[in-house]
């Protein structure tokens, strides 16, 4: 039996806990979906104060929003693990939240720091963003957001459905909206069959569908040496197409 190896040309992917339910919900055209249910409590946010910027942590975050000059906000992530051409078919995220009013603003993030010291000697801190700070706009507009993306997990290729719950801060009013409880629902369909059979390939090139005629040459030389060769976009990935 030949060994499939995977050349994977995607983004990166922000990986966090993977503790999911499944339940059973139907049947149709002999498909069975399936939901994952879960919760998340967040504890109660603490704060430093430091140059007259506020900064804010929680202890569930897995991450920070930093953009230079705009604030920095802690992210809740996590992730939930599929097989290769599972079928998302509807997600859910629903947040409650408590508002809190801050004596002062959120602390704008840095620049990006240089390795190399001769090219710190200018550093300056960035100023915060005007745009933003003035704004009685919640930042940032969304309170949550998804990314999908393909990776392996224990030698298996799988794939990855992260949700990740923002705080939002309205810098006008100096209000911060904080995360209490992340209640999530993915509604999702398996694949009937595999995607790949192990059997079937010796490399399979997963891409972005810009990259594919580029990427053509390549496929065909494996091919005329001996080595059977595949390509695959990650939307067909993602749609379950074999």
């Amino acid at each position: 039996m030949k060994k499939l190896l995977t050349l994977a040309i995607i983004g990166t992917l922000l990986i966090g806990g993977l503790n999911a339910i499944a339940l059973n919900n139907e049947t149709e055209d002999t498909k069975t979906k399936f939901i994952t249910n879960d919760s998340l409590n967040i504890s109660h946010l603490s704060f430093d104060i430091k140059d007259n910027f506020a900064h804010i942590s929680l202890p569930e975050q897995t991450s920070y929003m930093m953009e230079e000059g705009k604030p920095i906000l802690p992210i809740i992530s996590k992730t939930y693990t599929y097989p290769i051409g599972t079928s998302i078919d509807e997600i859910n995220v629903n947040i409650d939240r408590n508002q809190k009013t801050l004596q002062y603003k959120v602390a704008p993030a840095p620049a990006p720091v240089a390795l190399l010291p001769e090219l710190m000697k200018n550093y300056e801190e960035p100023l915060p963003d005007e745009q933003i700070y003035s704004s009685n706009e919640l930042y940032p507009n969304t309170p949550y957001s998804v990314q999908k993306g393909i990776g392996i997990q224990n030698d298996e290729r799988v794939l990855f459905v992260t949700v990740q719950a923002h705080t939002q801060y309205q810098p006008l009013y100096n209000h911060l909206h904080i995360p209490e409880k992340v209640d999530i629902t993915i509604e999702y369909t398996p694949p009937s069959q595999p995607i790949v059979e192990a059997n079937v390939y010796d490399l399979l090139i997963i891409t972005s569908e810009k990259f594919e005629e580029d990427l053509q040459p390549l496929i065909e030389h494996k091919n005329n040496v001996g080595m059977k060769t595949f390509i695959m976009s990650m939307t067909e990935l993602l749609n379950g197409k074999k």
